[in-house]
């Protein structure tokens, strides 16, 4: 009798052992936030441009863009989906940024910057002389700040329509 006590009472312990109830719980996976993508462009003096802010979500979450600290020396217009159109301020050439965020909705919101190279236009001298010449006396004159001008006139005689009206 004692062997046959020792014996249920080892079964009971082993089949505790090996319960095959399913309360077993796997932990959700931990949302990450979004990765902003931080990027450089150029465009020309008085020249807007539209482009795509950039971030990446490991979940596949949807992005939210918004403009954090504007840039200092043009305008920026930012969409909810990324797309933006940058215009920089007239007459100005030299470097400019702006920072945005982004979130996906469960995490904090995270930061990238764009950084803009705003490049003096190339403006040819001789098409840039006729223009002036051709104004009226009530016109805006031609901006001259943010241009470099190529010398593209050899003939001295270029010109002598111009003076001689």
């Amino acid at each position: 009798m004692r062997n046959l006590l020792m014996v249920a009472a080892a079964t009971v312990m082993l089949t505790g052992c090996f319960d095959d109830d399913d309360d077993y719980v796997v932990p959700d996976a931990e949302n990450t936030a979004p990765e902003a993508v931080s990027e450089s462009f150029s465009t020309q003096t008085e020249t807007a441009f539209s482009e795509t802010l950039t971030a990446t979500d490991e979940e596949g979450d949807a992005l939210t863009f918004v403009m954090a600290d504007g840039p200092v020396n043009g305008s920026v217009e930012i969409a909810a989906d990324g797309n933006f159109t940058y215009t920089p301020v007239a007459e100005y050439a030299g470097e400019d940024s702006f920072t945005f965020t982004v979130t996906d909705g469960v995490n904090e919101p995270v930061e990238g910057m764009i950084t803009i190279m705003v490049e003096a236009q190339q403006v040819n001298v001789s098409s840039y002389t006729r223009a002036a010449f051709e104004q009226e006396s009530t016109d805006t004159p031609l901006p001259l700040n943010g241009r470099e001008f190529t010398q593209d006139v050899e003939d001295p005689t270029a010109f002598d329509d111009l003076i001689n009206q």
